[in-house]
């Protein structure tokens, strides 16, 4: 009787312990993609940020001669509004 009480501990024993191993195991693996979320929305937003610079380096900023034409080119594919002063005069353009 006393061997089966004995085996019966630790029976319970290691199932015990494997419950609180599988337990920390899916705690580590919960921490574990929360930061691989992170860090994917991280890298994606810094792609986006630099998608988007190929557009928004023209921003605001004066361009002149073959620079226009060659930028024209380089978006020949894509929607893009060009404002082009002329003595004072402001004409747009959507290519």
């Amino acid at each position: 009787m006393g061997g089966s009480l004995s085996e019966g501990l630790r029976t319970v024993f290691a199932v015990v312990l494997s419950c609180l191993v599988i337990g920390f195991v899916f705690m580590q693996w919960s921490t574990v993609k929360e930061s691989g979320n992170a860090a994917l929305t991280d890298s994606n937003s810094t792609i986006t940020q630099m998608d988007e610079a190929k557009y928004t380096q023209y921003d605001a900023t004066v361009v002149t001669g073959s620079e226009v034409v060659n930028v024209i080119k380089l978006h020949s594919n894509d929607k893009i509004y060009v404002g082009v002063n002329i003595g004072g005069t402001q004409r747009n353009y959507i290519y």
